[in-house]
């Protein structure tokens, strides 16, 4: 396995990736800040599979609708359909034809943290081209998102694991004090849909 990650870039984006040693039997998305560290790290117990990550705005390009910001000068503006299109016509098939990358939905993953968390859940239920996800620290506090999840859920039987710190709620805006109820909630309307899901609390706050 490299070191160091490869950088590149796709359509005016930053993007980076990281290796196996030999032809990778899996594809993860992850969906976050910093995601290159934690690159390093999975990769310590995951060593047969192909991480990407891409530089992101993420009240831009995590976000499935316009919503009202809860931070001063921090729009919600709602360009995850722009960002998923990314991913799927044009970043998976680079990492397939440059680096071997399988692309098939049981093969790929959408790994996502905090908003990068909310819009892997999100994009699970627009496209069948990743057979599993995760939200960790999700922002499930999303305005409408729980409705939305309700009327349009992912495909029956995908696996969903979703993660979240057992002091998030005590902390933050009104809104985002309420993400342990609507995490609660997702995971039951996901499993009553079908889903194969696996929620698990964990000691710490949101980071």
């Amino acid at each position: 396995m490299p070191k160091n990650p490869i950088v590149f870039t796709l359509d005016g984006r930053r993007c980076t990736c990281l290796l196996p040693e030999g032809k990778p039997k899996r594809l993860y998305v992850l969906c976050g800040w910093e995601m290159e560290k934690l690159m390093m790290l999975l990769a310590e117990d995951a060593p047969e599979i192909l991480f990407f990550s891409t530089e992101i705005d993420g009240g831009r390009d995590f976000t499935p609708w316009e919503a009202e910001p809860i931070w001063p000068g921090e729009p919600f503006s709602g360009g995850g359909e722009d960002y998923l299109k990314f991913l799927t016509d044009t970043a998976l098939p680079y990492l397939e034809e440059r680096f071997g990358a399988p692309t098939e939905p049981e093969n790929c993953a959408l790994l996502g943290y905090s908003l990068g968390g909310l819009f892997a859940l999100w994009a699970l239920t627009k496209t069948e081209k990743f057979g599993a996800g995760a939200s960790l620290s999700g922002s499930l506090w999303y305005p409408q998102f729980l409705k939305y999840l309700e009327n349009c859920p992912p495909k029956k039987d995908t696996a969903i694991y979703l993660s979240l710190g057992d002091r998030e709620p005590l902390g933050g805006p009104p809104v985002m004090r309420t993400v342990g109820d609507c995490t609660e909630m997702a995971k039951e309307i996901l499993s009553n849909h079908g889903c194969k899901v696996f929620f698990e609390w964990n000691q710490g706050g949101h980071g």
